[in-house]
């Protein structure tokens, strides 16, 4: 394997976290629902209104810093 390689893993890796953690973070949202799941829209406007964009990647440090690099590999 080269640089390259291990490279575009890397991006490759990152990208799949900056994509899908949003979503994975919502489905977490209305799989934890105690009483009936509240709607997308409502739990988008709750994270953003609480803790701002970076509220969808609440948890996702240690995924740029592990899974990134298993598929950089």
């Amino acid at each position: 394997m080269n640089a390259a390689d291990f490279f575009c893993g890397l991006v490759a890796g990152w990208s799949q976290i900056v994509i899908g953690q949003p979503f994975d973070f919502i489905k977490v949202r209305i799989q934890t629902a105690i009483k009936s799941p509240p709607t997308i829209p409502q739990i988008v406007k709750d994270i953003y209104s609480e803790y701002g964009l970076r509220g969808f990647y609440r948890g996702s440090s240690s995924l740029f810093f592990g899974f990134a690099f298993t598929i950089g590999t």
